[in-house]
Parts: structure tokens; sequence; C-alpha cells
């Protein structure tokens, strides 16, 4: 008989304690094959579809002024002058002596025929609403909700109120004839700004695109998400957010916002799958020949170089021009590609604005800066702090616990704990469900997107995938071997370095207004270019790629080793000290170091004390001598 050695027969304890976890996981989910959201329905015995109420902001008896200078945040004015279209009804005391908060008034809305059935028999038919329906009673029933069947409430009228397409209005309660809600959604054409008359995002592209059902079931899940906290708790997590950039699966933004939006696209994209059988439902035509267009124009430009520029020049006038116009189509292709295709492949790991455009059609955004670019291209993947604040990542977690039927163990830690963050909600989920079927197959899913290690074999199957699609199980096999060898983690979020500035970029100042804000462990390379270039004196080593790549090379250097901001300051002033020794005080690199050493200290004493928010019209004293 053959001797074994004890490394063969550990490796052999190993796979067979596989094997029973796997058995056991399965058994788990066949378990599940009644659905639990069934079971609570049933419960209830009340519903299980929530009605869809049409309805419209009750005009306030006069109109009220707004304090908001635009010119510092162009958004939140915009978003203040909708709630100045709605009636606020004061507290009250009921017969039983409860106190009711205050509400905004609403009242049914009549709509045509032809409004209707375009607009509001799509979502009741709708697989896709019938499910979120589902999903929303039994989160309500978990919850405690008073009322499991609260209908949802939403306008569809022609003239919009908050003008940002469609939108949940959380943190507010609502009046309608004298009953108490606690959500609101807005399914409302997006315009473009500077009185453009062009639409940005409309119901009519997204019925075309097939997806009028999932953006409108985005929306109820910030409702869903909403019915767990409680409207204060969930007001409370939306207000913390600090980000200027608004919103996008690629973009890293801050923990709040990634969590709340990453939430929702998650459902998006797991309710995606219902969609998946019509047809043409991931055909992206316009995004598709957009990218065709600009692909076929880099092999012309590579073959005859500037000679084909006369040539092109009309050509690109006229793609940029069509494509304007039908904005609203590119839109809606554009959010398609970033939650069916980005989310479910779990793209958003990876670094670089619109990276999911460069993996799905072979082409780099034009946005993305060069030096960013780079980092796109080679599948260089986001930092332990940085992932938790981009959202597309958080919509991947979200969507697995969601395929794996594990809506109850989503649903009760954010109803349980009310967390703040991802960082916070899976911290919550592995201590209460440690060694329990749910956690083993959680557990990859989170060591994959949290984990340095995890994002790494992501980007190796993702990279060998790409020139291997035959081999994907073996790709995918040798991830899991990877995920296996590396520690569940505890996830912290990202450390306070957040600065706040004046953005002198045009189009963020006339589309966002003035006011910008980036957290520097966590900032893309675009981003932290832009904030580089956005002092207040021209600076001409800005056109020395040399001394700017030196830079942003130094910042990231001296961040990974600083305690906290005053510890960043002192380690870059080290590191002037030992510039001007070696390269002089005149060099490009001392002088664009010094320079930025003191607008970083103004940003962040601007930061603390709100200088942009409060509306100083002078910026902080700084100092910017050459060769000091």
């Amino acid at each position: 008989m053959v001797k074994r050695s004890p490394l063969f027969l550990s490796q052999k304890l190993l796979e067979f304690k596989r094997v029973v976890w796997v058995g056991l996981v399965l058994l788990f989910l066949l378990s599940r094959h009644e659905s639990l959201i069934q079971r609570a329905a049933a419960n209830t015995q009340s519903c299980t579809r929530l009605a869809l109420i049409p309805v419209k902001p009750k005009v306030p008896d006069r109109t009220s002024s707004t304090v908001c200078n635009s010119q510092i945040s162009s958004s939140d004015c915009q978003i203040k002058k909708g709630f100045q279209k709605f009636k606020e009804l004061p507290q009250i005391t009921t017969d039983s002596q409860v106190e009711t908060p205050k509400r905004l008034g609403l009242e049914v809305s009549p709509l045509s025929n032809e409004v209707y059935e375009a607009y509001v028999e799509p979502l009741k038919k709708s697989p896709v609403i019938q499910k979120m329906d589902e999903l929303r009673i039994f989160a309500r029933t978990l919850a405690d909700h008073p009322r499991p069947c609260e209908p949802t409430l939403v306008y569809l009228n022609s003239k919009p109120i908050f003008n940002v397409g469609p939108a949940f209005v959380e943190g507010h309660y609502f009046d309608l004839n004298g009953s108490l809600y606690t959500g609101f959604l807005t399914l409302e054409d997006a315009k473009a700004p500077l009185h453009i008359p062009i639409k940005m995002l409309s119901k009519d592209s997204l019925i075309e695109s097939n997806y009028y059902d999932l953006v409108a079931a985005h929306e109820m899940a910030h409702g869903l998400m909403q019915d767990l906290y409680g409207v204060e708790k969930f007001k409370a997590v939306v207000k913390n957010s600090l980000t200027r950039d608004g919103h996008m699966a690629s973009a890293t933004t801050d923990p709040e916002i990634a969590w709340v939006e990453g939430f929702a696209e998650g459902f998006e994209t797991y309710l995606g799958a219902l969609n998946r059988a019509l047809p043409h439902f991931l055909e992206t035509p316009r995004l598709s020949r957009f990218f065709d267009n600009v692909k076929t124009s880099a092999l012309f430009y590579e073959s005859y170089g500037k000679l084909i520029i006369p040539l092109a020049v009309p050509s690109a006038i006229f793609q940029t021009a069509t494509n304007f116009v039908k904005l609203d189509d590119f839109v809606s292709d554009f959010l398609k590609s970033e939650r069916q295709v980005g989310i479910t492949n779990n793209y958003f790991i990876f670094k670089g604005l619109a990276n999911n455009l460069v993996y799905q059609y072979g082409v780099v955004a034009s946005a993305i800066n060069e030096r960013e670019a780079v980092d796109v291209m080679s599948y260089e993947v986001e930092t332990d702090e940085s992932i938790t604040s981009k959202e597309g990542a958080v919509g991947y977690l979200v969507y697995q616990f969601l395929k794996n039927g594990l809506e109850k163990e989503l649903f009760s830690t954010i109803h349980q704990h009310k967390p703040g963050n991802v960082a916070e909600f899976v911290n919550h989920f592995l201590e209460d469900y440690k060694e329990t079927p749910a956690a083993f197959v959680m557990i990859p899913v989170i060591k994959e997107i949290f984990t340095q290690k995890g994002r790494e074999a992501q980007a190796l199957f993702v990279s060998y995938n790409r020139e291997n699609p035959s081999q994907t199980q073996t790709a995918l096999a040798a991830k899991h071997a990877l995920l296996d060898n590396i520690e569940t983690p505890l996830i912290q979020p990202p450390r306070d370095f957040w600065l706040e500035f004046k953005s002198r970029q045009f189009l963020k100042k006339t589309l966002g207004g003035v006011l910008d804000r980036i957290n520097l462990v966590t900032v893309s390379k675009s981003r932290l270019i832009e904030y580089l270039k956005s002092t207040p004196s021209s600076f001409k080593f800005y056109r020395d790629d040399r001394a700017m790549d030196f830079l942003i090379s130094e910042l990231p250097e001296a961040l990974s080793k600083a305690h906290d901001f005053h510890d960043l300051i002192s380690k870059l002033e080290i590191r002037l000290t030992e510039l001007k020794e070696t390269l002089g005080s005149g060099s490009p690199e001392f002088l664009l170091l010094n320079h930025h050493i003191q607008y970083l200290k103004q940003s962040r004493s601007c930061f603390i004390n709100r200088c942009v928010e409060q509306e100083l019209e002078k910026p902080l004293p700084i100092n910017i001598s050459e060769g000091e």
C-alpha cells in the first residue's frame, strides 16, 4: 500500500470539506425553491402587487422665493426650485394624539388614454415591475412597515418638476387625499441644460430600447431601500454624501452615494434578466454605431496620418450633431451597457471612467484622460479605499445577493443595522451570517470585490477570457482557486482626505456649479489632474508632461504612508527639501510641488470651513511665488 503524505491527506480533507459545503449550499438553495417573497405576500394576505397611482404636486397657495446661488451648485438650486412646486402641509395632531410629520401635498393626476396606455400600462404589465413589487412587499413585511401594500405614486406629466429625469424623491412624506405616503416617483423626461430644446433621457427612448421598466425599477429600489431604513435614517445616509460628481457606475464618488446608487443598480441588473428574452434587448445600436465610426476613423488615421484629417472633419461634425440630436437614445444605450453588461461582468472593480466601454466596444472613451486611459487598457484595479466609493462594484455585490436568492439576508442586514456605506453593510453581514450557507455563497464575491488579490484575480480572468473566449470555464476555475486562498476581509471606509475647491472646467461649472470636492485617496487620475489644474493662477508647468507625471506619482506615494492630512503635508515638505537639494529650486518638479503643497493646504481648509459652500467670494490666501 502506498503511504500518503500528511500534505496529500490535508488536501483531500480540504476537497472533502469543500464538497460538503457545496452540498449544504445546494440543499439551502433548494429549500428556498418556494419563494420567500411569495410566502411573505401570503402572510400579509393583502396584496401581491402594488397599485400604481399617477399624481402631480398640489399647487401651493402662493409662490415662495428660493435662496440659492446657482453659481455654487446649479443642480441643488434646480432641486430646490422643484420642491417649491409642492404645497407644504403643516404638522397636525391626530385624534390618537400622534403628531404627523410635515408633508408635501399631492393630488391625483388625470391622464389621457393615450398617455396612460403609453406609460402606465407597460409598467403594470411588466414582469420586471411585478418582481419589483414582490421584492418591495417582502422588504416592507420584514421591516414591519405599517402599510406593506402602500401604492406607488408616480408623476408622468410632460412638464418636469426637477428636470433630472427619472428619480425617487427620498426623505420626504407626502399627502394624497389625507393619507400619508413615504415615497414618490417621478418618471419625467430630462431636458438638456442651457435651455437647449433637446431631451437627454426620455420615456419614449427607454421604451424603444426595452429599458423603461428597468429604469422605473431602479428608482423603486431606492424606495425599497428607504422602506428598510425608515424615511429619516435613509435621508441621513443620502445627506452624508460629499461628492460633486453626480453618479455613474464607473465613477469613483463617495461611500454613501456609491452605496445608495449601487444598491439600485444591482436591482436593475438582476431584473434585467427578465428582459433578456425580448428581441434585441442587449443591443445598443446608437452606441455601437458611434464607436464603430471612432474605430474606423482611427484605422484611417493610422494608415494615412494627417492627410485624412480634412476628410474626417466633416464626418466627425455630422456624427456629433446626429448623436446630439438623438442624445436620449445615446444615453439610453449607455445605461443599458453600464448596468446589463458592465455590472454583470464585474468590470467596475477596474480603474477608469466609462471603462466598460473599453471592454465592450474596444474603444477608450474620449473623455478619459490619457494617463487614466493607460490604467484602463492595462486592467489596473481600484484600491481597497477607492472600491467602496465605486457604485458599479456595489451594484455587482447586490446583484449577486439577489441572483443567489439571498434577498432575506440582504434586507435583514440593512434593516437591523442601517449601514451608512457598503463597508458597514458587508462587515455586519459577515458577522451576522458567519458559518452559514449564505456566507459561503457570498464570501468569494466579497473577496473578489473588496480585496486587492481578489480584484487582481478578476483582472486576470477578464484579460485571459478576452483573449481565449473558448476557455471560460478553465479561467473561471483558476479564478476561484485564487479566491479560495484569500482571507475574508474586514472592510474599512476610505480615509478622510477631502478637499473643496472651485472648478475651472467650463462644462462642469455650467452644468453643476463652481463647487467641487474630491477625496485624494479615492480620486481617479483624470479628476486629480482637474484639481491640480484648478489653482487660481495660470501655471506654465501644466504643459510640462514630465513635471505633471512627477506630481501625480508623488501624491499617491505620500498618501500611501500618511496617517492624516497633516502627515501628508509633512511628507510632501520633506520631499520638497530633497528636490531642492538634488534638482534645485528652479526645477519644474520643485516649483510644481511647492505650489501645490500650498494649494492642498488651502483646499483642505476650504473643505473644513466649507468656504466655497458658504459662498465666500475670495479664496484663502495662497503663496504661489516661484522658487520660494
